[in-house]
């Protein structure tokens, strides 16, 4: 249901009549520039590229802040309200 809403909802506005993107995230919706995402570029990741908004860097950053430099252990704690198992 909430992909379909996110859906109809991103069909009402034209690309080209916006400056700004909203993605919906784990806490909520996230709005960023369009510049962000006007270009692709291909990273690495383990045996094939993925494509990546040319912005990625400058995004994470102000989403994770130092997302390259791992947190201490006693805070590497998962940020979700469910439970995963590695089956």
């Amino acid at each position: 249901m909430i992909f379909k809403l996110c859906d109809i909802t991103a069909r009402r506005y034209k690309w080209d009549d916006c400056d700004y993107v909203g993605i919906p995230g784990w806490e909520g919706r996230v709005i960023w520039d369009k510049k962000f995402f006007e270009d692709t570029v291909y990273l690495d990741f383990e045996d094939f590229k993925v494509p990546a908004p040319s912005g990625y860097d400058t995004l994470l950053k102000e989403f994770y802040g130092d997302y390259m430099k791992r947190p201490p252990e006693n805070e590497r704690q998962p940020h979700h309200n469910y439970k995963a198992y590695k089956i």
